[in-house]
């Protein structure tokens, strides 16, 4: 059964720019800011860090079409 975290993780790879990224980035951390359960915010840790990876990957796809 997915969990949250697999649907945050999901919603970031559907990402397909920089700014589509950085604006799901944002969200996160208004979240992971206003969370007090640990283990909601270390799930929310976790998708920031994916999220800050993925924006590269999806920098370097556009620098790559060039």
């Amino acid at each position: 059964m997915p969990t949250e975290l697999d649907a945050l993780l999901s919603s970031i790879r559907e990402c397909e720019n920089y700014g589509a990224v950085k604006h799901r980035l944002a969200i996160i951390k208004e979240n992971k800011d206003a969370a007090a359960d640990p283990d909601v915010v270390r799930a929310l840790r976790d998708a920031e860090v994916y999220a800050l990876i993925w924006g590269v990957f999806a920098a370097a796809l556009k620098l790559e079409r060039f």
